[in-house]
Formats: structure tokens, sequence, C-alpha cells
């Protein structure tokens, strides 16, 4: 705004060190022929903003005389969040289940065409490390300059992680034959092989061979091999990492 005044009332608002801000009525706005497209013009409205300011200033005009506005559509939409993080665990902890983020879903407002091109949100990237309990942890939305006229809710979502002490232990099994055909036996050397795992120190003592079968399957033997696979079959879901040693074993057919 271009204003006139005593110049002790200028050096007055130059010594505020404050930028004055003064409001405009949208509704004063015109339409233009493209859609959803407005111009207002400032000096039309003097009234309005002279009524904000100081009676002892007054305003010559205003620069630029036009303003023009777009207006869009305000919609809203759910897109999922993609949490981005890095865990490194201490000695012997591992996560019991994958990464738990709540909420996985958030709602996003503004203009349509900026919704339109947006189907996925990332959290800023956190690192954790030397992790070692269960905890949860807030992450904030990341927010780049595409997102600056977008309203985001939450504009935190958490991280739930779940961790246990873990260790190794390892247990020989017989090994079992599937789909053999009648009149006819197989035997495995040798007739066992041992699995290794993890499991968690809480639930060790709830391990047993029981709980297992590993099996040789006759119908999945190649024939110019001497050579059978051993596979797990059966196994209890609170062990993780399994090996079984050996892999393969050789075999005899009898009649």
């Amino acid at each position: 705004m271009e204003i006139t005044a005593r110049g002790f009332n200028l050096l007055f608002y130059k010594l505020k060190n404050k930028v004055e801000e003064v409001t405009i009525d949208l509704k004063d706005a015109k339409p233009l022929i493209l859609k959803n497209h407005y111009y207002l013009l400032t000096n039309s409205r003097l009234d309005k903003i002279k009524a904000q300011i100081s009676s002892t200033i007054r305003i010559v005009r205003i620069l630029p005389d036009t303003i023009f506005l777009n207006y869009n559509k305000k919609i809203s939409k759910r897109v999922p969040v993609k949490a981005n993080y890095s865990l490194a665990f201490d000695t012997q902890f591992q996560l019991v289940d994958s990464v738990a983020v709540l909420p996985s879903m958030v709602e996003i407002s503004g203009a349509a065409d900026l919704i339109d091109k947006i189907s996925e949100l990332e959290t800023e990237a956190l690192e954790l490390k030397n992790i070692n309990k269960s905890q949860t942890i807030y992450a904030a939305i990341l927010k780049n300059k595409s997102l600056e006229l977008v309203e985001i809710k939450p504009a935190k979502i958490q991280l739930k992680i779940n961790v246990q002490k873990y260790t190794e232990a390892s247990i020989d099994l017989p090994i079992e034959v599937e789909n053999l055909p009648a009149g006819y036996a197989l035997k495995t050397f040798p007739d066992k092989v041992q699995v290794k795992y993890n499991v968690a120190f809480k639930d060790y003592d709830k391990i047993n061979a029981s709980l297992f079968k590993a099996v040789v399957d006759y119908s999945k033997i190649e024939a110019a091999s001497n050579h059978a696979k051993v596979v797990l079959v059966k196994y209890p879901t609170l062990v993780r990492a399994m090996k079984i040693n050996p892999e393969k074993v050789e075999y005899i057919i009898k009649k």
C-alpha cells in the first residue's frame, strides 16, 4: 500500500519492526470466464481496508490493483502410510513379528487437483540401534513442498516394535518317508537330521521333537539322483531361522 501521513506517524510504523497485515473479503471477488477463477479490485475496497489501519494514515493506492483467485473443490480421502525406518538389534534380540504401523491409513484433505495425485505417504526417516526391549515410537508424516497445502490427519503415526530375547537350540529328528509305493521300503543314510532354530527364552521349554516332522517325499526324488531332499512339513510357530543338517541324504530302495 502506498500511504501518506505525518512524518512522526510514519516513523512510528517504521520503528515497530512488525509486518502490517490487512484482511480482504473474498465475497467481493468477481467471476472470470474461466471456471473457478475470480478477480478482486483492491482499490475499489479502500474503505474496508482503511478501517483496519490507523486513522492517522491515508491510503493513496494499493498495488497490485487486481488480485486473481483460483478456487478448487476441497476433497478428502484415505491413503496408506509407508513407515520409513531401519532397525538394528542388540545381541540375541529379534522382532517377534512385523512392526505395527498405527494407523496404517491417514486422511488427507485439500484441493482436488492435489489430492488426486497422492496415493501414498511416507514417514520421516528413523534409525534405531541397539534395540533390546519392546517400545512404541512416533514418526511424523514427511511433508515436502507438494504437501504444503494438504491437511493430514493424524500428522504422526505410531510404530509398535515387539522385541524378545532369542537363543539358538537344536533337536534331532527321525526321517519319515511319504508317498512310497506299496510293497517298497526306503532307507536313508543317515536316518536322522539335526534341526537348528532360534526360539525366545520364554518359550524354550515349550519346544520338543513331537512338534516337528522331517520327511523325504518319494514322489519328488529325481530318478537320476542318489540323494533325496529332507523337508520340514511340521514345526511350531514359536521357532524361526530353521536349518536342517544334512539337507540331502543318501537312500536305498528295497522291494
